[in-house]
C-alpha cells in the first residue's frame, strides 16, 4: 500500500454554516492503482487532493504514508515530502514565469538537494515531446506545454505516487488525449497515479473511479 487515509474530516465555515469539505474518507491507493476522482464542483475533490499531499491540514483523521502519518509531519517535513516522495500538479498554471522550462522542473529538486540535476530534467523533457523548449519562458508555451512541463517537474524526484488537481481542465481534446496518455505512461513504469476532475469521461486507462459527493467518496 502506498497511500492510505482513515476517517480523513475538513470542514470549513461559509456565512456562518459549517459545512463538511471532506467527510470520514478512507481511500487504499496501491502501487499499481491509476484512479480517477470525479465530482461536482465544490463537492470537495481538490480539498481532498491538498490534503493528501500536506497542503492543508485536516480537522481529524491519519494519512499514512511511507509509513508515516502525514498529518503528524511539520510543514518542512511536508515540503521536503513533496519535492521528493509524491509528485503533485496543481490546478492551471502553476509554471514560475522567470524561470526557464528547464529550470522550473529542476526546481523540486534544487529546493532540498545541490547536487545537478539537468541531465535528468532533459531526459524527462525528452519523454514529454518538449526537449526544444528547455530554455524557453513558460509565458510563451501554449497550454499542453505548460502541462507537460509541470508532469516533468512532478516526476523529477522519481515520486511513488502522482496527484494531479485538474490536469486536463484547460486543454483541448488532443491536448487532453496527449496528457493522459502521458500519466498512463508514467503509471506503466510503476508509479501510483490520482487525478481529479471534474468532467464526466473517465480515461480509460485508469482502473479506479471514485465520485466525490458532498466531502464523501464513493465508489463506482
Amino acid at each position: 500500500m502506498v497511500l492510505q487515509t482513515m476517517g480523513l474530516t475538513k470542514s470549513y465555515e461559509r456565512r456562518g454554516e459549517r459545512f463538511l469539505a471532506a467527510d470520514n474518507i478512507d481511500l487504499q491507493v496501491a502501487a499499481d492503482d491509476f484512479i480517477c476522482v470525479t465530482g461536482e464542483s465544490g463537492s470537495g475533490k481538490s480539498t481532498l487532493l491538498n490534503m493528501l499531499t500536506g497542503m492543508i491540514r485536516a480537522d481529524s483523521g491519519a494519512i499514512l504514508f511511507d509509513g508515516e502519518d502525514l498529518c503528524k509531519l511539520g510543514d518542512d517535513e511536508l515540503a521536503h515530502l513533496r519535492n521528493g516522495k509524491i509528485g503533485y500538479i496543481p490546478q492551471g498554471n502553476s509554471l514560475l514565469q522567470n524561470f526557464s522550462v528547464l529550470d522550473n522542473v529542476c526546481l523540486p529538486w534544487y529546493l532540498t538537494r545541490k547536487d545537478d540535476i539537468k541531465n535528468t530534467a532533459r531526459a524527462l523533457l525528452l519523454k514529454m515531446g518538449i526537449a526544444d523548449l528547455e530554455r524557453e519562458s513558460p509565458r510563451n508555451l501554449s497550454g499542453g506545454e505548460s502541462r507537460r512541463v509541470a508532469i516533468a517537474r512532478s516526476l523529477i524526484a522519481s515520486p511513488k505516487i502522482l496527484i494531479a488537481d485538474e490536469p486536463t481542465g484547460d486543454l483541448d481534446p488532443r491536448n487532453t488525449d496527449e496528457v493522459i496518455r502521458l500519466f498512463a505512461e508514467v503509471h506503466s513504469q510503476g508509479v501510483a497515479v490520482i487525478i481529479v476532475t471534474h468532467e464526466r469521461q473517465v480515461p480509460s486507462c485508469a482502473n479506479r473511479h471514485l465520485m466525490m459527493v458532498c466531502g464523501r467518496l464513493h465508489a463506482q
